[in-house]
Parts: structure tokens; C-alpha cells; sequence
């Protein structure tokens, strides 16, 4: 018995299945590039620093307009914010580790962070407000991280 196959035929499921092949490898490799792309455009928390949206947030609490740049003399603002950020407690407490942590953030050298934080936590004077202290506590960083 002899079976007689059509070239035609043949190359023609040839053909087919180096097409879906070449299909199915097209598809996996788009499916891969989404995954990869998705992935690698997360953005990094670190590049997303928290002092900007927390100040807007407490303008808004306390239903401040500022000019840009004047914040810092607002004292009722600047305790908003280092309270939120949880640098100062509302009895003036000042916690250093947070204070540490926010400003190495900001991509300032560790070793002059421990400086800021060391020359900018001395303790409040007792005719000093948190709100008053807020605000020298404000500028003391300002002198070496613009914020």
C-alpha cells in the first residue's frame, strides 16, 4: 500500500505551523514587554517625599493662602506640617529618628543630617510655643535643605 502525499499539502501545513508558532512566540514576547514595562514604572517611594502634599494639606486645614516662600514664617503652618510629618509632638517634642529619616530623603549625606538633626533639636525655651518653635525649628533646617 503506498500513500501518496501531496507536496502542496504538506508544505502548506508546514507553513501553518511555522506561522502560529511564530504567532504564539510574538504573543508571549508582547505579553513579556507588558510585564517588564508595568513593573519598571512603579515609581520609587523614595522620589515621592510627603513635604509638599503635607504642607498643601495643612494650608488647606487652616485655610492659609502663603505667597511661595513665606511659609516658613507661619507658625500655626509649620507645626501643622513637622506634626504631620511627625517630627514634633504637640508638647514640643521633637523626634529625632523621624526628623533623621525625612531629611536623609531628601538626599542629604548622613553625616550632615546627624549635624541638622544634633544643632536643630535643642530643647524649646519656656516662653517658647510649639508654633514658635515650629518655626525656628523650620529655619534651622532650611539653613542647609531647602525644603
Amino acid at each position: 500500500m503506498r500513500i501518496n502525499i501531496n507536496e502542496g499539502a504538506l508544505l502548506h501545513l508546514t507553513e501553518q505551523k511555522s506561522t502560529e508558532s511564530n504567532m504564539k512566540q510574538i504573543v508571549i514576547f508582547a505579553a513579556l514587554c507588558f510585564i517588564i514595562g508595568t513593573v519598571w514604572s512603579k515609581p520609587v517611594e523614595h522620589d515621592q517625599h510627603p513635604f509638599p502634599n503635607t504642607l498643601n494639606q495643612c494650608k488647606k486645614e487652616l485655610n492659609l493662602d502663603h505667597p511661595e516662600g513665606t511659609e516658613g514664617s507661619n507658625g500655626p503652618l509649620m507645626f501643622c506640617l513637622f506634626n504631620k510629618l511627625g517630627i514634633i509632638d504637640g508638647n514640643g517634642k521633637i523626634n529625632k529618628d523621624t526628623m533623621r529619616e525625612i531629611i536623609l530623603d531628601m538626599n542629604v549625606p548622613e553625616s550632615t543630617a546627624n549635624e541638622i538633626v544634633k544643632r536643630c533639636t535643642l530643647e524649646k525655651s519656656d516662653e517658647e510655643n510649639v508654633e514658635e518653635q515650629s518655626v525656628e525649628l523650620f529655619k534651622c533646617i532650611h539653613r542647609d535643605v531647602k525644603l
